[in-house]
């Protein structure tokens, strides 16, 4: 899910939505944010572990990512 992080609701907000959050800032990934339940699951499978400590791959524009960033946020409903 890709959700633009403006304060502590919003994130709360995208976890009752999907149990991971990928954070990206100057159009990098920067770090994942899961809810407590999902990392339950994940610490408790060693092998796991071997995809986190994978470099990223990500090969998206910034113009793609802003396009995705801007659906998503209008599919809310919500003004801006």
């Amino acid at each position: 899910m890709l959700l633009p992080i403006y304060d502590e609701s919003n994130l709360r907000f995208g976890l009752r939505r999907a149990p991971i959050i990928h954070v990206i800032k100057n159009n990098r990934p920067r770090y994942v944010v899961m809810s407590e339940e999902h990392y339950a699951r994940i610490v408790q499978r060693p092998d796991l572990w071997e995809l986190v400590d994978r470099p990223a791959r990500g090969n998206r524009s910034k113009q793609k990512i802003d396009a995705q960033l801007r659906a998503e946020h209008d599919s809310w409903g919500l003004a801006r």
